[in-house]
C-alpha cells in the first residue's frame, strides 16, 4: 500500500527519533516523505494548498501517516496548519486516501498517559480530534503508533521497535 508520511518535527536533524524512522523508510519505494518544517519557518507556511493535493495525488497515497513529537498535548503548528490549509472534503486526494495514522513520539513514560497516571489521560483521548477528522474525511483511522522516551530504549527495543515502525507505516491491513 502506497503511503505518504508527513513529518513535523522543528528539530529533526538533531532529533534522534526522527533521524532513526527516516532511516528506517529510506529505500522504501511504496513511502512518500514531507517534511513540513523545511518548508515552514517563521510562522509562514511556504506550502499551499495546491503544492500539496498535487504530491498527495502524485504520491498516489492510499494511507497518509501524520508523524511529530507531542508538544503540550498536541502537534506542532506547522502540522496544525498543514491540516487547517489541506485538509477538506472536497479536495481532489479526498477520495484517494483510505486511512489515517498518528505516529507520536514523546519524552514521558507510557504509564503516565493513563487514568490516574501522572498525566490524567491516554493517548487516544489527547489525540480524538485526529480521529474525528478521519472520520469526517470518511476514512479509517489506524491505532495510534506511541513511541515514549526513545533515547532510553535498548538496542533490542529499538530494533523491534523500526520492524512494528515499518510495518505500521507499509503493512497492507491492521488490526
Amino acid at each position: 500500500m502506497k503511503t505518504m508520511v508527513v513529518i513535523s518535527h522543528p528539530t529533526i536533524q538533531t532529533s534522534s527519533s526522527q533521524q532513526f524512522f527516516l532511516a528506517t523508510l529510506k529505500g522504501e519505494e511504496t513511502v512518500t516523505v514531507r517534511h513540513l518544517d523545511e518548508v515552514w519557518s517563521e510562522r509562514k507556511p511556504h506550502f499551499t494548498r495546491a503544492t500539496e493535493e498535487k504530491a498527495l495525488l502524485e504520491s498516489g497515497a492510499k494511507r497518509l501517516i501524520l508523524q511529530f513529537p507531542m508538544y503540550w498535548y498536541q502537534a506542532p503548528a506547522a502540522m496544525k496548519e498543514w491540516i487547517d490549509t489541506v485538509m477538506s472534503k472536497s479536495a481532489c486526494f479526498a477520495k484517494q486516501i483510505k486511512e489515517l495514522g498518528i505516529v507520536v513520539t514523546l519524552g514521558v513514560k507510557e504509564e503516565a498517559f493513563r487514568a490516574g497516571g501522572k498525566e490524567q489521560f491516554t493517548i487516544s483521548e489527547l489525540m480524538r480530534p485526529f480521529q474525528a477528522l478521519a472520520n469526517a474525511m470518511g476514512w479509517k483511522y489506524l491505532p495510534i503508533f506511541e513511541v515514549h522516551q526513545f533515547d532510553y530504549k535498548t538496542e533490542i527495543a529499538k530494533q523491534t521497535l523500526l520492524v512494528e515502525y515499518l510495518q505500521y507505516v507499509t503493512k497492507e491491513h491492521h488490526g
